[in-house]
């Protein structure tokens, strides 16, 4: 889970500077949100498919 927010903290500065360097600034917590949406949601969607699978499932 520590690893997880690393990466998220990581892609965020990331993400970050390179919307400075191109100078298109964006409020950092606006760039750390999007990031925190699209990782969690990512697991959530992967998380419900497994679910829904695993229920179909004959086994």
């Amino acid at each position: 889970m520590i690893r997880l927010w690393i990466v998220v903290f990581a892609l965020t500065l990331a993400s970050w500077l390179v919307l400075k360097v191109i100078r298109k600034p964006i409020n950092l917590f606006l760039v750390f949100g999007f990031w925190v949406v699209a990782i969690w949601g990512t697991m959530g969607l992967i998380y419900g498919i497994s679910v829904l699978l695993a229920q179909n499932s004959p086994i």
